[in-house]
């Protein structure tokens, strides 16, 4: 997708409002037993669009990583938060969120993406790996958009064309799905923006994990703290202090906890409420069984 493109989800914008009042239903804040936030309570906060972050901005005496967050937040802010994406962001239920995501645009982007990609020969486990990563990323950014505190979430290509931008020089590659990323540099899924005395400021990265897998953890919470450091060399008043990583991540990861994150930024696990892991796995079984047919090897698996 291209940087002036506008969203795949649908055409009719939803309410934010209306979001926030159904996703902070019976939210309670959670603790990790050893002292690591894993869920932010929202309730109480809504989150602010582009447009308006824009109107609070000083123009006067910016720098160019400065200008460049506002050069972001003027795209965001042509990209409203549609219809589409109101419906997956409304789903309560793993199997809800799922099946309102295939109707989307966008979901029947990646599906026709994986029909064309079995076509063409890509195994079922290939299938599996690639498939569940990108639909839980797209709905995971639907879910934790209107849950964001403070500032604006940048839409995943924003993301990309930001990191681009400043890092320049680097290879792109783009991956089956649409993904692009840069080589050498590890690119976050998606990034708050917000405003601090007339002033833009990235307040923090957004990463969108299914799969569980400590050691990766560990290498983009060390890569993100390098992006900390490079940000803050160039530009100190355009990176937040207390800047750090929200880890969006489904409620349940198979009985395993998540690793503690420890260092110069901070590093935050949002639980999904809407999506257990195990169930999500399912749902894709699901998908991918009606694509490969009896060539599946999990297509006795059902939806719970």
């Amino acid at each position: 997708m291209s940087r002036k493109e506008k969203s795949f989800f649908g055409s009719e914008i939803a309410s934010l409002d209306f979001i926030n009042s159904v996703l902070a239903q019976d939210r309670q804040a959670r603790e990790h037993h050893n002292g690591v936030r894993l869920y932010v309570d929202t309730s109480t906060q809504s989150s602010l669009t582009a447009s308006e972050l824009l109107d609070q901005i000083d123009q006067e005496g910016l720098d160019p990583i400065q200008q460049l967050l506002i050069q972001i937040l003027e795209e965001q802010a042509s990209i409203p938060f549609t219809n589409g994406e109101q419906q997956v962001a409304s789903a309560v239920t793993t199997h809800e969120a799922v099946s309102k995501y295939k109707n989307t645009s966008r979901g029947r982007h990646r599906l026709d993406t994986l029909r064309s990609l079995r076509e063409g020969g890509l195994s079922a486990e290939g299938a599996r790996s690639d498939f569940t990563g990108v639909a839980f990323a797209d709905i995971a950014q639907c879910l934790y958009r209107p849950s964001v505190a403070e500032g604006t979430l940048i839409s995943d290509d924003l993301t990309f064309s930001f990191f681009s931008d400043f890092m320049q020089g680097k290879q792109q590659k783009e991956h089956p799905y649409g993904v692009k990323t840069l080589l050498g540099v590890t690119v976050p899924d998606g990034m708050v923006i917000g405003v601090n005395d007339g002033k833009p400021q990235l307040l923090k990265l957004v990463e969108y994990k299914m799969a569980f897998n400590e050691d990766k953890y560990r290498d983009q919470y060390a890569s993100y703290t390098k992006t900390f450091r490079e940000i803050t060399y160039k530009s100190p008043d355009a990176i937040r202090p207390d800047f750090g990583v929200d880890f969006v991540v489904p409620r349940r990861a198979y009985g395993r906890e998540y690793p503690v994150l420890e260092g110069e930024i901070g590093a935050e696990y949002h639980y999904l409420d809407q999506i257990d892991s195990v169930s999500f796995g399912h749902e894709i079984d699901a998908i991918l069984a009606d694509q490969y047919r009896s060539s599946y090897p999990y297509r006795n698996r059902s939806p719970r």
